[in-house]
Order: structure tokens, then C-alpha cells, then sequence
């Protein structure tokens, strides 16, 4: 075809222009990058200068400010620090985020953060922020919130590093980072208890959470799965507090505590972890309430937990349920001769032990106290399907039911003459040795969950006189612990974890579901005083009270609350408002803001 004079001017003016807008598409990004100098760094770094890239050493000076705004790129072209002496803001937005990203995929560092606890810098504020192949270091360094930001890709050391630092973390995703010794994902050191809450922890190597040396964080509404290593690994004197957790899935167990950890859970679940199955616990006071510890698998001894002890540990409304191990103690394992394991209202069904003991195992000498337990459909290879007890172990238990179990329900092996002791419990193939008013009858239960059924034996057949048990008010269900299941006017607690026919146990008004506020004390339990915090949007000029409730519900002091950078927050003294020290026990915190009302509670230990 032939083009005409006119077509092929109109051509070439086209491609000129095209060619134009390419060049200066090309020189306006070239022109916009921004090469940061070496040496102190502060101001403003506009998205109109983006990308920001760092060849060299760099920091923020003391008593200086470095301001990044949305939408800015920061890339690292070599493995150096961007040390923070003063303050550093880094805010995205929920639309514009901030990225720190590196040039090569082989290069990994850190933002860290140095001293600005010592030299009283303002607050520094990681936020909307995507960290890739970057993580946060802070060495005494608690004035530094990190929040809605995305940690991937470090390795090289762990994705946040704590060093003697106790920063508040939250609402963070934690994955994919390794380090070389310990952490993964996150590394408390040093004394460090910082606050993480609302995170995901989750596919770091080895470990998602390591405590040491006395750094006991403060763990709400977290998830650590997935982890190469183990979920929280804690050791010398580290005593996290975890809320409202689940740790599922960690190739090198749960939870482990070695060493003088005296590690609180409540309300959280533990499931689906190998290696040391769930709980792993040695020379610890672990302190479970309100827990779910099931599917994990030991290649050693304790499926669900195990423990090496030298003081008392207490286990309140827990569930074990289908754990493994592959020596002894399905759900517990435990040996020494030192220390007492309290369980109440503890649900141990489905285990298996391929040595002995498929639900509980005790060996060397340590005491089993129990309350109503219910021990159902555990099996082992060996003796002891229900409860194994040898080597000089003792057990006494009260109100509980033990049935269905394969390999024997309770076997004594070279124990003492009275080293098992039943009282007011069911046991399949009746229980012959010490104790008292125990049946051999079939518990009828009402579904899988170990329920009673309307005419199960089970009702108000427990105990009568239940003072000196030390009970919780509620049973597994949340349900009062003592009523009158048969009708017959006489309240006596049943058999078993659940208690039939009973309402839902109630100290105060019953809360909504909470959105937009969320709570943390610390320490919990606590011995003098603790921090009673709440999270959320509150009017300076009208804030709440925060209330102190004993557990009938009977109010016995009221808090003035300060607004602080992290929250509403009171410190209770233990005492209440006659100024005397309390009673030891369970207590409530509670505010109500007009829109919200919120409980928690909080354990006295004097």
C-alpha cells in the first residue's frame, strides 16, 4: 500500500511525541530519586523526593526529628543500620503506606533504635509502615510504638529485637524472618517486657517468640503459628503473660519454659504443635486458666504438656484433648519429686501414650490434686490408660470421673500403700483403695463433649462439703460450679467438669462484646501492685473510672485514671478504699466509658 506525504508526517509527529513523553517519564523519575547522603539525617523526607536510597551509614542525631511521609520508598543498597538516636516518624496511612526495602534480595538490616530511654528523646512511631527484609532493633528503647505495619524477610537476626527495652507493639504482622541464634520473629532480651498485642506471628525461623533473661512480655490476642522452631520459647526468668493466644502449628512445640519461668496463660489454645507437643515446662511454674491444649505431638514423654518441677503448678478449666506422645503421658507427663500439680475442672479425653499413661503419667514422685476432672477415651500400649502413678507418685482426687479408658484406668506401679486416694468419684471397674462414696456406674453422658444427661449418676453426687477444694465458681462451661441438678432442694456439686442444669456464672453485669477497646495489666498475677490498662478512643476531659470488683461482684475501689500515649491507665495498690491490703484471690477491673463496658480480671497474691 502506498502511504501519502500527509500520513507518513502524521506518523513521525506520533512517534516524536511518544518518544518525548517516554524521555520525560524517564528523567522526571531519574530527577525524583533521592541519594541520602551519609551522616546525621532529619526533616522532612517528601514523597515528591521518593525513592529515598541509603549507600552509606546513616542516623538520626539526639534531640532531632526525621519525618517520612505516606507513599515514600526507602531502599537499602548494602546491609547497614539506620541508627535512631532521636525520633523517627514513620506514618503511612491505611491507603499509603510507607515502604523500607532493600536493592538485592541477599540484603537484610534494621532500623534500630538506640538509647532513647537514657537521653529522653519523644516518642517514635513506626506506623503503616512495610518492613521487607528489614527489621526493628531496640536497645533501651521503650518510647517507641510500632503499629499496623507488615515485618517480612528478615534473616540475619529476628524480625523485632528487644534488648532491654519495653516498647508496645500492635497490630503487626511478624513472618518469614530468621535468625541465626535465637528469636525469628520476635526476641525479648534482657529484661525486656514490651507489649504485643493483636499480632500474627507466624512462619519465622527458628522460633516465633523467644523470652530470656528476665524479659516477661505482656502477649494479648496474638497468634504464633507455623514457626520452624518452637511458638514461645522462654528461659532464665522470663514469665510472659499470655491472653487470648493461640500457638498452633510450631514444628518445635508450643510453649517452652526452662529455668525459673513462671509463665501465666488464660483464655488462649495450644494445638497442632510436634516435636515437644504443647506445653514444655522445666524448672518452671507454668499457671494455665481457661486453656485448650489439643492435637500436639511429643517424640518424647507429655503430648499436651510435660513437666520437670520444683514448686506447685495450677491448672484451672483446661482442656486435653486428642495429644500424643510417643513414650509416656498422652495429655501430662510429669516427674521429680518436688512439686504439686493442682487441676481443676480439667478435661482429659482422647489421648494416646504409646509407653504409658494415655492421659496422665506421673513418675519420680510428684502429687497429683485434682477437682473435678473428667478422664475419658484415653489408650496406651501399655498400663494406665486414664491415670498411670508410679515411682512414689501420689494422687488424691475429688469429684471427678474416670471412664472409658484402655490399659486400665488408675494403675499403681511401686508406689506406696495409699499413694492413690479417691473421694466422691466414678470410676470405671469401681476403685478399691483409699477414699470414699465412689460408684462404678455408667456416667451417661450427653454427647462428646462429656456433658451430663438428665439422669446421669453423675448429678449431685459429688462432694457435700466442698471448702478446702478451692474451686473456681464455674465450671468448664462458665456455668455456677454448685447447684441443684436433681431437684431435690439440696445444692451439691456433680461429678465431672460440667455442672448440670446451672446458669451461666455471672460476678457482674455481663459486658457486650468489645470492639474498639481492648485491656492488658501487668504484672497478672501480682503481688504488691499492678498497671491496669485500656486501649481505645476515650475524651480527655470525661474519662472513666476504673473499677475494682471482688469476685461476687461486690464493688471495693474505684481507680482516677490518667491518659497516657499507650492508653487509660490505673495502678492498684492492693487495696481497697479503707486502705487495707485485700484478701488473696480472683478480682475484676472493669470501666464503662457510656458506649462500652468491659471486665477483665485480675489474681491477687499476697
Amino acid at each position: 500500500m502506498k502511504i501519502s506525504f500527509n500520513s507518513k508526517l502524521h506518523l513521525k509527529i506520533v512517534i516524536t511525541v511518544l518518544l518525548m513523553t517516554l524521555y520525560f517519564t524517564f528523567t522526571n523519575h531519574l530527577f525524583s530519586e533521592t541519594n541520602v547522603q551519609p551522616g546525621g539525617v532529619s526533616g522532612i523526607w517528601a514523597i515528591d523526593r521518593s525513592p529515598f536510597i541509603i549507600h552509606d551509614s546513616i542516623f538520626v542525631p539526639v534531640d532531632s526529628i526525621l519525618v517520612i511521609e505516606p507513599g515514600v520508598t526507602v531502599i537499602f543498597s548494602v546491609p547497614i543500620e539506620f541508627e535512631i538516636y532521636g525520633k523517627l516518624l514513620s506514618e503511612g496511612t491505611e491507603t499509603d503506606s510507607i515502604l523500607f526495602t532493600v536493592v538485592d534480595p541477599s540484603i537484610s538490616t534494621s532500623i534500630s533504635f538506640y538509647d532513647i530511654d537514657l537521653t529522653n528523646q519523644d516518642r517514635s512511631c513506626i506506623k503503616y509502615t512495610k518492613l521487607n527484609k528489614i527489621g526493628i532493633y531496640l536497645d533501651k528503647s521503650s518510647n517507641v510504638l510500632i503499629e499496623k505495619s507488615f515485618i517480612s524477610g528478615r534473616f540475619g537476626g529476628p524480625g523485632i529485637y528487644f534488648h532491654d527495652s519495653d516498647a508496645i507493639v500492635r497490630d503487626v504482622i511478624v513472618n518469614n524472618c530468621e535468625a541465626t541464634n535465637y528469636g525469628g520473629g520476635i526476641l525479648c532480651n534482657d529484661d525486656s517486657d514490651p507489649w504485643l498485642i493483636d499480632l500474627d506471628v507466624v512462619s519465622n525461623n527458628p522460633d516465633g517468640i523467644h523470652c530470656r533473661f528476665g524479659s516477661s512480655p505482656i502477649i494479648e490476642n496474638v497468634k504464633i503459628a507455623d514457626n520452624n522452631g518452637i511458638g514461645l520459647n522462654c528461659n532464665y526468668d522470663s514469665s510472659p503473660m499470655l491472653y487470648e493466644v493461640t500457638i498452633a502449628g510450631n514444628q518445635g512445640g508450643g510453649i517452652r519454659c526452662y529455668e525459673d519461668c513462671n509463665i501465666v496463660i488464660e483464655q488462649s489454645s495450644i494445638n497442632n504443635n510436634s516435636t515437644l507437643g504443647g506445653l514444655y515446662s522445666v524448672e518452671s511454674v507454668p499457671s494455665l486458666r481457661n486453656v485448650i491444649i489439643n492435637d500436639n505431638t511429643s517424640d518424647d514423654s507429655g503430648g499436651g504438656i510435660y513437666l520437670v518441677g520444683n514448686e506447685s503448678v495450677s491448672f484451672d478449666n483446661v482442656q486435653l484433648i486428642g495429644n500424643t506422645a510417643d513414650w509416656d503421658g498422652g495429655a501430662i507427663c510429669a516427674e521429680s519429686n518436688n512439686f504439686t500439680i493442682h487441676l481443676k475442672n480439667t478435661l482429659i479425653a482422647n489421648n494416646f501414650a504409646h509407653n504409658s499413661g494415655g492421659g496422665i503419667n506421673l513418675i519420680g514422685g510428684p502429687k497429683l490434686r485434682a477437682s473435678n476432672i473428667t478422664v475419658c477415651n484415653n489408650s496406651t500400649e501399655g498400663l494406665g490408660g486414664g491415670i498411670m502413678c508410679q515411682l512414689e507418685s501420689e494422687v488424691v482426687i475429688f469429684n471427678s470421673i474416670i471412664w472409658y479408658n484402655s490399659g486400665g484406668e488408675v494403675i499403681e506401679f511401686w508406689t506406696g500403700e495409699e499413694a492413690v486416694v479417691i473421694f466422691h468419684s466414678n470410676i470405671s471397674g469401681g476403685w478399691y483403695g483409699p477414699g470414699i462414696n465412689n460408684i462404678e456406674s455408667i456416667p451417661l453422658f450427653a454427647d462428646t463433649l462429656y456433658h451430663l444427661s438428665s439422669n446421669s449418676p453423675c448429678i449431685d453426687s459429688g462432694s457435700p462439703d466442698t471448702l478446702g477444694l478451692d474451686l473456681p465458681p464455674f465450671d468448664l462451661d462458665g456455668n455456677l460450679r454448685i447447684w441443684d441438678g436433681d431437684g431435690d432442694g439440696e445444692e451439691i456439686i456433680d461429678m465431672g467438669v460440667y455442672e448440670f442444669g446451672s446458669p451461666v456464672y455471672s460476678s457482674v453485669e455481663e459486658p457486650p462484646v468489645h470492639q474498639s477497646i481492648s485491656s492488658v495489666c501487668y504484672p497478672n498475677p501480682f503481688s504488691t501492685s499492678t498497671i491496669l490498662c485500656f486501649y481505645g478512643k476515650f475524651s480527655p476531659w470525661d474519662l472513666p473510672d476504673i473499677k475494682i470488683y471482688n469476685i461476687k461482684g461486690q464493688l471495693i475501689r474505684n481507680l482516677t485514671a490518667s491518659l497516657s500515649d499507650f492508653g487509660l491507665q490505673a495502678l492498684w495498690d492492693s487495696k481497697n478504699a479503707e486502705g487495707s491490703v485485700v484478701s488473696p484471690g480472683i478480682y475484676l477491673y472493669a470501666i464503662d466509658d457510656g458506649n462500652e463496658k468491659i471486665v477483665r480480671k485480675v489474681i491477687f497474691m499476697h
